[in-house]
């Protein structure tokens, strides 16, 4: 996945500022054996509880690696998504793993990590699209003059308007939802589709061989999120992260939670 370089400077500005003083988070994680992890298990792929109550997901299965690389076991603990900030500056989770975006008001209080999934908007067309018309970088030539389905309100409806009155020249569809989008370009109602990662590739693992990726046209980077009091174990994510992608376990999660078909409560 794209990562943007800005938000790693970011990260790394941040860390260059952060107190040294560790409270040995990593260090009784270590001991116990245990990395406590809050998830609200509500959003399916990324978590969600199945038929027996257990957690499951894109994002329980990454916590699972995370631990494995720190030599302990994850334990999941379900909260409302309200109470995982909170429930983390009271020291009762030792990480948040919920689909986080990076808020700056709350960098003095937790350290983000490095991205591991980027839901930023991406620009779909069908497989008939004519390829000398999408390799390229000129928004002009990829969408000038054809007809781009959106979901309405959407951050994809509001970046089709930007790019509409910025540079080129297209009719925008509205539909209800991405879903709906996505089905008014495979049926050739619309040449094009603006959607959030996450809509397109649960569309495109259920309807194969309809459409494809053109490219991302924003970012949305989830992270994780620990308490600034505990720069060691910060650290150790990141370098767990690091591990996961380079050595293609990320892009196996969203293979496998994403762009595979799965039965979803």
């Amino acid at each position: 996945m794209l990562l943007l370089g800005a938000f790693t400077l970011a990260l790394l500005l941040l860390f260059a500022f952060l107190p040294t003083k560790d409270d040995g988070s990593l260090e009784r994680i270590r001991g116990s054996g245990l990395l406590r992890v809050g998830v609200d298990a509500s959003f399916p792929p990324f978590a969600w509880l199945d038929v027996n109550g257990i957690p499951t997901g894109y994002e329980i299965e990454l916590t699972e690696h995370i631990a494995a690389h720190m030599g302990v076991r994850a334990q999941i603990i379900n909260l409302s998504f309200d109470g995982l900030y909170a429930a983390l500056q009271a020291g009762r989770v030792d990480m948040i793993v919920s689909e986080l975006t990076y808020d700056e008001r709350r960098t003095r209080e937790v350290i983000y990590s490095e991205p591991y999934f980027d839901a930023g908007q991406l620009l779909i067309a069908s497989l008939k699209a004519q390829d000398n018309m999408l390799a390229t970088d000129d928004i002009n030539r990829l969408l000038g003059g054809r007809r781009v389905a959106v979901e309405w309100g959407s951050m994809g409806d509001m970046k089709a308007r930007q790019l509409q009155g910025d540079v080129a020249q297209y009719s925008i569809l509205t539909y209800p939802s991405a879903q709906e989008a996505l089905v008014a370009l495979a049926s050739g109602e619309a040449d094009v589709a603006i959607v959030d990662a996450v809509s397109a590739y649960q569309f495109m693992a259920a309807h194969p061989n309809k459409m494809r990726i053109v490219g991302p046209l924003t970012h949305e980077p989830y992270v994780i999120a620990t308490s600034a009091r505990s720069p060691r174990l910060a650290t150790a994510i990141n370098t767990a992260l690091e591990t996961l992608k380079r050595t293609g376990i990320l892009d196996h999660l969203r293979e496998r939670w994403l762009t595979t078909p799965t039965t979803l409560p």
